[in-house]
């Protein structure tokens, strides 16, 4: 009796069955996070996106296409997703789909270097913060004269 109360006390953190639970939401293994894309940087732009990703038996990523969100941030977020790495199933014939949530969030420019870190935030959610590139505008930007100009002949 003893026994059956540990095993039914395990099921229910597990979520029900052993392998439903491994299949239903597989964990992550390596998250790799999206670049914050310098166009939206200079623009000023923050926005989310949803990347639905077919994962192999494996653990690698079969698929990843973004199914919502600003087209500048798709392109960042899908690549990313392309990367992560989750863990693996026995049944070679069991393709999961998960959605992962891209944040692109745009900080002060005056911020530290640790309030740029990427946050992992689990099952399957990222927040990616940028600032606007700072530009020097003291160099001279002006192309060098092709023609000079010649010198007059000394007398």
């Amino acid at each position: 009796m003893m026994w059956f109360a540990l095993v039914s006390v395990l099921l229910s953190f597990t979520g029900g069955t052993v392998g439903t639970a491994q299949a239903s939401e597989p964990g992550v293994i390596r998250a790799v996070p999206a670049t914050y894309p310098i166009l939206a940087s200079v623009a000023k732009t923050s926005g989310t996106v949803i990347v639905e990703v077919t994962i192999n038996a494996d653990g690698s990523v079969r698929e990843a296409s973004a199914v919502q969100g600003h087209e500048v941030f798709r392109v960042a977020a899908e690549r990313s997703a392309r990367q992560w790495v989750f863990s693996r199933i026995e049944d070679q014939h069991l393709a999961r789909t998960v959605r992962i949530t891209y944040s692109f969030k745009m900080i002060a420019a005056t911020s530290n270097a640790e309030e740029l870190v990427p946050v992992f935030m689990p099952p399957f959610s990222l927040e990616i913060r940028g600032t606007t590139p700072a530009y020097d505008y003291s160099k001279s930007v002006d192309p060098p004269n092709k023609y000079p100009t010649r010198r007059k002949p000394r007398r």
